[in-house]
């Protein structure tokens, strides 16, 4: 579905079913330079299961207008004005990586509860990601390729994908310009710890347990500063996970989500 953000269109994707904000939500929030597609095997699981699902492109993401925010900050204050266009008044926010530092940010009476993959309190990217992006360089794809899976499997969960291949794909359809911006606000975004300090709800933290991008113990650090925190760590998972790991990943957020708000 499209809707009007901040006076832009914004593309909000409901797993295949009509969204009411009547019943239950789930925002989901995407990684940098991906788009609401890098949750398809959640989005689907959940809109069937009782949920109204929004995974939405960010702004200058997929088929959302406008151009990327510069920092973690305005994503986390266009993501409350999502809310006001969403109308739902229980939200369970899923945020991976990025969108999990957005997740920390947002700040809505409307959020009971809160899963963040691959999250800490802040997310440090290396000189050379930064260098590559910035020259628009088609090798930043592989780095990131290399770093962000457990693994180097050629098969994926759904048959006939090739699991890296796709993520590659996606990041050359999205930009590498944006790419860029979404690192650059990452690697500038500061308020981690403060942030996580003032969350009230509970928090699901979702880790991969050889995440090369977001270490184990930096989602340690960030479980240590969350008043009401509980910790799920998947065997044999990267920083895609939710790629890696679709129906774990899945579960998880159903479990705790159907704890807050059951159906």
């Amino acid at each position: 579905m499209e809707l009007i953000v901040g006076g832009e269109a914004a593309y909000v994707h409901t797993g295949g079913r009509p969204f009411d904000p009547g019943t239950r939500t789930m925002l989901l929030l995407h990684g940098a330079g991906f788009d609401h597609t890098a949750w398809r095997h959640q989005s689907r699981y959940l809109a069937h299961r009782g949920w109204s699902v929004a995974a939405p492109d960010f702004p200058g993401h997929g088929r959302s207008a406008g151009g990327p925010r510069a920092s973690i900050a305005e994503l986390a204050e266009w993501t409350c004005e999502l809310l006001d266009a969403l109308d739902s008044p229980d939200v369970i926010l899923v945020g991976h990586s990025m969108g999990a530092l957005v997740g920390l940010e947002v700040d809505d009476d409307r959020v009971r509860g809160r899963v963040l993959l691959a999250a800490s309190t802040e997310i440090r990217v290396h000189p050379d990601l930064l260098a590559h992006a910035a020259e628009e360089r088609d090798d930043v794809l592989a780095l990131l390729r290399a770093w962000e899976h457990a693994s180097h499997p050629g098969g994926s969960p759904t048959p006939g994908n090739w699991m890296m291949g796709e993520g590659w794909r996606l990041r050359e359809g999205v930009g590498l310009g944006v790419l860029h911006a979404d690192l650059l606000a990452c690697n500038g975004y500061d308020d981690g710890e403060p942030s996580a300090m003032g969350i009230s709800t509970p928090v699901l933290l979702v880790g991969g347990a050889v995440d090369r991008m977001v270490a184990p113990r930096a989602t340690e650090v960030l479980a240590g500063v969350l008043p009401d925190v509980r910790q799920v760590t998947l065997e044999g998972a990267g920083h895609a996970l939710l790629l890696e790991q679709p129906r774990r990943v899945a579960r998880a957020i159903e479990g705790f989500g159907s704890e807050i708000l059951p159906a």
